[in-house]
């Protein structure tokens, strides 16, 4: 069988071509061709030509080395760093800083963040290490600090697994505040004051069973802001020295005495002849019915504890001879609207639970011929009066009005 070529085939069909021949698409059928004629090859050919146009090219980046950003000072601190082997240092005191035995054990707490660690510097608290995944990160600090501490770096993967919140990936370890640092507090305060750059309230905040890290934080740093002269703690709050609590106070546990873990047998001693006020449950009188059930009051008024309480300062003289155990259940304590109270006197205000218990302190401290009462705080309230935040916000800045109106 015989195969022709194409050529052959085109001469059959169409002789021999006296013009060059080009196919042309046909536009109403797409797999149709046709062919151009001499005088339309010559027009095709004079029509200009698309240009085409040459891609984009994109510049390369150009390297950024850390001389370039940081500043000389800061490129010649001297730091030491981290290997990727879990369970480095940086694990070890991380993570365990954060269970209150290890920071008890080794009075210390973990600051987290450049903008908390340089309110706790310029509160004047001392910053035993700070590690760091950046170095440019440091610039927020000051660096006469950062030149006496001790500077780690560690790398990015350790965070990936970091329990918590992360601020910007500096951590600061620093000391809490024992009776050596809070007499540092006191006395930079009282400089302060001599200078008038500082203005001191004669409020004593305690706080009863708070329980939320945030809250507490905030009403630390009201307490801070407001000036007042220190913070009680009783032993029913929660640990102020876990992360939660310093990130939300921001600063507050170093610009103000603070006194932890206090029981009421201690607070007792603590308030002396102070008026003691708190957070009135209603805009009434106050009576133990206001706190315990009916059926159970005599329960509370015989209990061993008050007896005792009784005997003990009835021997002392603090209290009348001939209060017997149904005092308690007569007591009745007053209430007052809160921009009636004299705030500018030393006295005790109690935030938090309103219990049982503040009304026994409040029972003796009117033994002591010390006033005490409730703060009526719901009439200044549009809102959830019962927020201990809002309460606390509330006394303490007409407190502040109430000294800056004496000035």
């Amino acid at each position: 069988m015989t195969y022709w070529s194409t050529s052959k085939l085109l001469f059959v069909f169409f002789g021999l071509p006296r013009t060059p021949v080009r196919l042309k698409k046909n536009i109403m059928y797409r797999k149709s061709y046709d062919m151009f004629t001499s005088e339309e090859y010559q027009q095709q050919l004079k029509k200009p030509k698309r240009i085409k146009l040459a891609k984009p090219v994109a510049l390369p980046k150009p390297k950024v080395s850390f001389k370039e950003i940081i500043p000389d000072d800061f490129s010649k601190l001297k730091y030491k760093k981290l290997s990727n082997i879990p369970g480095n240092v940086f694990n070890k005191i991380i993570y365990g800083v954060r269970t209150s035995s290890y920071r008890d054990n080794l009075n210390i707490c973990l600051l987290n963040g450049t903008a908390l660690i340089s309110e706790a510097i310029k509160a004047g608290c001392p910053v035993s290490s700070i590690y760091f995944n950046r170095l440019q990160k440091l610039e927020a600090l000051p660096f006469d600090i950062l030149r006496k501490t001790h500077l780690t770096h560690y790398p990015d993967r350790l965070l990936k697994d970091f329990p918590g919140k992360v601020c910007d990936g500096v951590f600061a370890l620093a000391c809490k505040q024992d009776a050596k640092v809070r007499q540092k507090i006191v006395d930079r305060r009282s400089a302060a004051e001599r200078k008038r750059e500082f203005s001191m309230i004669p409020l004593t905040l305690v706080c009863n069973s708070i329980s939320e890290s945030e809250e507490m934080g905030k009403v630390l740093q009201a307490a801070a802001n407001t000036g007042c002269k220190q913070v009680y703690l009783l032993e029913n709050n929660i640990d102020i020295w876990g992360t939660e609590v310093l990130n939300a106070a921001f600063g507050a546990h170093f610009k103000i005495p603070i006194i932890s873990n206090i029981s009421w047998n201690k607070l007792e001693k603590l308030v002396g002849s102070q008026h003691v006020y708190f957070p009135s449950p209603n805009s009434n009188e106050i009576k133990l019915a206001d706190f315990s059930p009916k059926d159970e009051i005599a329960d509370h008024s015989k209990s061993e504890n008050f007896i005792n309480m009784l005997e003990r300062e009835s021997s002392k003289g603090t209290l009348p001879a001939d209060m017997e155990e149904d005092v308690l259940s007569n007591t009745v304590i007053p209430s007052e609207p809160y921009d009636q109270v004299d705030f500018c006197q030393p006295n005790i205000v109690i935030v938090g639970k309103v219990d049982v218990d503040v009304f026994y302190l409040a029972v003796k401290a009117r033994g002591k011929d010390s006033k005490s009462c409730g703060i009526n705080v719901s009439t200044a309230l549009t809102e959830d009066h019962s927020s201990v935040l809002t309460q606390t916000n509330v006394l303490l800045y007409e407190a502040r009005r109430q000294k800056m109106k004496r000035k």
